[in-house]
């Protein structure tokens, strides 16, 4: 298979494209299913629509479709808190019809939100979409893989990407709200199975401390304050169904692109005083990311599985060649040539190499673009803690370079908000820090050397 390696900055950027094109064509497009068995209404619903709902029985499908038309209605006015009782009383019609939940549940978090400028209001409305799934929905759908992947999609995409000019607040009030459950990044599994905190953990977020533990324990160490934590906790349940159900591919597409998310920005520095939250790469991670990606291929060995793993492990070369871990780097490179060879030929990895960072950089994803300043960053202190100061003020030029011509690139003050860098002097502390934090390369666990794919 040929792939496109020049391109790999915007694989992840067209991946959440593609994805964001599939759900509108479930919430909006997708037929009706059968309906299902009648479900009692609930108490607080008005007393005129459940009689109307227990006397027409099997016509309640056209009431609940009465009501989301009135739901459209209610939307266009921006009467939304009218609008979050009818949805209430949609999916109480219909609980078992997936599509009600994801479409509703969607709607909330993200045409709702967008109607209010304050970024809590916005958080407040996210917060509603997925607590719909995540408190109700998945009740009368234990471990649907449809509604576990819409909730992942909140988290990974909502919180998680930068779509939203209000996502940085997003993600500091996510991670706020985990380091208050679970006293930080990485929590004490057993203590929080038996305590208060696992307790709120399973009431309040359905969060399972042994779930949370085994998936830290294969995946991990694995960060609670970030969104990608968690659609890796939803997806992973979703990936367990069985391979027929509806939802299960794209379960396992979710897990293997936070993984590769983990990767790319899984070590985060978060100090709400000081309006500190950066997150950058967490290298250690990646064998991790590379499992993720071959279990996928293994149970749904399809083109598109293919492309995403060719493309990341391209990506992961260059992020850990900005790190200075070049042997790692040439280890990575020479897997992806192995699994998917160039009939024209591969470039050797310097050259490859040499040849992603010399480009233009401006249309690099955000947090692409971070990994390779912070990479650079680090390997300026470490360079300089040698005592190398060519070498540090070499790579220091280059972290420059990339961070002034990304952030050229935004014109608009909304790309900015949405898409911008951090100040370069609050990325060159947190690098120093990392510095003295991790050791050198040269003292790491290297990759295994990968035989290449078998010829049949």
């Amino acid at each position: 298979m040929k792939i496109l390696r020049k391109h790999w900055f915007l694989a992840p950027a067209m991946i959440l494209l593609l994805a964001a094109a599939a759900l509108w064509r479930t919430h909006v497009m997708q037929p009706r299913a059968v309906r299902p068995q009648f479900q009692p209404p609930p108490e607080d619903m008005p007393p005129a629509l459940i009689f109307t709902t227990v006397a027409l029985g099997g016509f309640r499908g056209i009431i609940a479709d009465l009501l989301w038309m009135r739901a459209i209605h209610l939307q266009e006015e921006a009467r939304v808190l009218e609008l979050v009782q009818l949805s209430d009383w949609i999916t109480a019609l219909e609980p078992q019809f997936t599509t009600v939940w994801a479409f509703h549940a969607w709607n909330m978090a993200y045409n709702v939100s967008i109607m209010f400028t304050d970024p809590e209001d916005r958080w407040r409305w996210v917060r509603h979409g997925f607590r719909l799934l995540r408190d109700r929905a998945l009740v009368f759908n234990p471990r649907h893989p449809v509604l576990l992947r819409e909730l992942g999609w909140i988290y990974q995409h909502k919180i998680g990407y930068v779509m939203d000019t209000a996502h940085r607040h997003f993600k500091i009030r996510l991670a706020e709200e985990m380091t208050e459950l679970l006293g930080g990044a990485h929590p004490d599994y057993q203590a929080l199975a038996g305590g208060p905190a696992g307790e709120r953990a399973r009431s309040v977020y359905k969060l399972d401390a042994a779930m949370m533990a085994a998936l830290d324990r294969d995946y991990g160490p694995l960060d609670w304050r970030l969104p990608a934590t968690h659609a890796l906790y939803w997806s992973d349940q979703g990936r367990r169904a069985d391979a027929s159900q509806a939802g299960v591919r794209a379960c396992y597409q979710m897990f293997f692109q936070c993984m590769d998310e983990s990767f790319r920005h899984g070590r985060l520095q978060f100090d709400p005083a000081a309006g500190e939250y950066l997150a950058t790469p967490a290298l250690e991670l990646l064998p991790h990311a590379i499992r993720a990606h071959e279990e996928a291929l293994q149970r749904f060995d399809i083109p598109v599985f293919h492309m995403a793993y060719a493309n990341f492990l391209a990506e992961a070369a260059v992020i850990l060649y900005c790190y200075g871990q070049v042997r790692e780097a040439r280890e990575l490179y020479a897997k992806l040539i192995a699994l998917y060879p160039n009939p024209q030929g591969d470039p050797e990895f310097d050259e490859f190499a040499a040849a992603c960072l010399a480009g233009d950089l401006s249309e690099t994803p955000r947090e692409d673009a971070i990994a390779l300043v912070d990479g650079f960053l680090v390997q300026s202190a470490r360079r300089a803690a040698r005592g190398d100061a060519a070498g540090a003020a070499e790579a220091a030029a280059m972290a420059r370079k990339i961070w002034q011509q990304f952030m050229q690139s935004r014109v608009s003050a909304d790309h900015r908000q949405r898409t911008g860098l951090p100040p370069l002097e609050e990325m060159e502390r947190a690098a120093r820090r990392r510095a003295l934090d991790e050791p050198p390369p040269e003292q790491r666990k290297h990759l295994p050397r990968l035989a290449p794919p078998d010829a049949g």
